[in-house]
């Protein structure tokens, strides 16, 4: 079954689009350019990582749009009635949003839809970018990076000690079958306060708050530009400890970790970019970069098939060793005095 977007409205009872998904940059970029028709039930949902008041134009569109901008706790917050095609005018919402349905002209004023109205998705998987599990102890469990290096270039220090930091959510890519929606970064789950470095030498590029803070977004966030071509972006800060355009050197501490922003527990969302001039940044697996292994959660382990071994189990593995230890010494010295 196709991916539907269900609105009830207050008037007219519920209302049902079948829909294209466009969550990935190049997808949203795109939207509906160069349609030449949209059905009546049909329409384009774009799947936002961050809430914000995402703007949109009709470049290249050659057909009139009703563009309905949603909030994360799935409520119509604005709606852009019949907007004209082939236009540059930029639109943005009145207020901040999450997801977009993009609808034929007309359509939202012929079936009542109006702010307010619950909306539902029906086949559409949605992950949360800034959403990290709280934060569990690993007695093992650790990816190694060297059978996923796409690059020779790697950190010249961690940008959070990997021997406390354990990594709550991979990039994408290194997560089959648990992300339908791009997770542009690595997420590592680390206590409010922990050092932030900067994995490479560069220039402070923004240090700022990201939009909606502090009840959603990036929160406090430090973009990096590097000699290497590469920039690299820290979200949910505590603290600033750099400001922009000051020059750091690899190690140096540019901040401290935190919870702000679209966050549900305290850690880095740590991301690797490569610049494209005149287009959008490419992000890249962050893992690819480590200049060795890293540690998992307990439940990223579990999902991924590393093996781990519980706690209690563990300890008791230990202490079945110790007491086959002893008992061998005991039976040795006992031979050896010839108590038996």
């Amino acid at each position: 079954m196709q991916p539907r977007v269900l609105i009830q409205t207050a008037t007219s009872g519920t209302h049902t689009f079948v829909v294209e998904v466009a969550s990935s940059d190049a997808d949203i970029r795109q939207g509906l350019m160069c349609r030449e028709a949209l059905g009546e039930s049909e329409g384009m949902l774009f799947l936002f990582q961050q809430r914000d008041r995402h703007s949109f134009w009709m470049k290249n569109t050659p057909i009139s749009l009703d563009i309905v901008f949603m909030d994360d706790d799935m409520r119509v917050v604005d709606i852009i009635h019949r907007a004209q095609p082939m236009s540059y005018d930029i639109m943005k919402p009145r207020r901040p949003g999450r997801f977009v349905l993009e609808v034929a002209a007309g359509e939202c004023l012929a079936r009542g839809i109006a702010i307010g109205d619950a909306v539902d998705f029906d086949g559409v998987e949605l992950v949360d970018e800034h959403c990290a599990p709280s934060l569990e102890s690993t007695a093992g469990g650790t990816l190694g990076s060297t059978s996923y290096r796409g690059s020779p270039v790697t950190f010249d220090v961690y940008p959070v000690d990997p021997a406390t930091a354990k990594v709550t959510s991979l990039f994408a890519s290194q997560e089959p079958g648990l992300r339908t929606s791009p997770h542009r970064g690595m997420d590592f789950g680390v206590p409010v306060g922990t050092p932030v470095k900067a994995p490479w030498p560069g220039t402070v590029e923004r240090v700022f708050q990201d939009a909606g803070f502090p009840s959603a977004g990036g929160g406090n966030v430090i973009f990096m530009r590097h000699p290497n071509g590469l920039r690299t972006a820290y979200l949910h800060l505590s603290q600033f400890k750099v400001t922009q355009g000051q020059q750091v050197a690899a190690g140096d501490v540019i901040g401290l970790s935190g919870n702000t922003g679209g966050s549900t527990g305290p850690h880095l969302h740590f991301e690797v970019r490569q610049v494209v001039p005149g287009s959008s940044d490419v992000r890249l697996n962050p893992l690819d970069y480590m200049p060795g292994p890293v540690a998992l959660s307990a439940s990223l382990a579990a999902k991924m098939g590393v093996p781990m071994l519980a706690p209690a189990k563990s300890i008791g593995i230990v202490g079945l060793g110790l007491l086959a230890f002893l008992g061998f010494h005991a039976f040795r010295i006992g031979k050896q005095r010839r108590w038996f």
